[in-house]
């Protein structure tokens, strides 16, 4: 059953709702796109589980910035769990932000045609050209679509054009992460 506010069609696609998702989001926001309209978030979790899953990784207040809004305090302080998990959500909402939270990624179908990708969730299905990854998928790390099966590993996966993978853990620095996801958004926005 599809939920009243999930769109059919948007731009772009954000899963994940933790630090990738959100600094995509603003990285996006600053191309010009608009939240809810041209692109979107989900998330397979509910808003505390996810919160508080990615907050073990982030050590200080320093290590926890996000692009735009930093965290109140010394960089150098510790942050902890729950800080954190208020900074994230006080993040979304100051952007304009609504994550779908409990809505899991069961597939995602690439146009044999090269007319763009189908996310299926238990929200309904949504088209779109483009799809930001920011967390492990439970769907055995593959996209596939009539005949074709390819592994999500790359920063990007080349072979499926529009479909980018942005994993935080690895982007250890505010620094990194603000240079990832700002580099999906602006090869989001000069996509047709």
């Amino acid at each position: 059953m599809r939920h009243p506010l999930f769109p059919k069609h948007v731009r772009a696609v954000i899963i994940g709702a933790g630090r990738g998702g959100l600094a995509t989001a603003y990285a996006l926001q600053r191309t010009g796109l608009r939240p809810q309209q041209d692109f979107i978030i989900i998330d397979e979790g509910d808003a505390d589980a996810s919160r508080s899953t990615e907050s073990v990784a982030m050590r200080t207040v320093g290590d926890s910035a996000l692009p735009g809004i930093r965290p109140p305090g010394n960089p150098r302080d510790p942050l902890p769990a729950e800080n954190f998990a208020r900074y994230l959500d006080s993040y979304s909402n100051q952007l304009g932000l609504t994550p779908f939270w409990d809505t899991p990624v069961t597939e995602i179908r690439v146009d044999p045609h090269g007319h763009g990708l189908h996310v299926v969730t238990n929200r309904g299905d949504v088209a779109t050209r483009n799809i930001v990854v920011t967390r492990p998928l439970p769907l055995e790390g593959n996209v596939s679509g009539q005949g074709l099966t390819v592994p999500l590993t790359d920063a990007q996966d080349r072979s499926i054009p529009g479909v980018f993978i942005i994993h935080s853990e690895g982007l250890t620095t505010p620094r990194r992460l603000r240079l990832a996801t700002a580099r999906a958004a602006r090869a989001i926005t000069r996509r047709p």
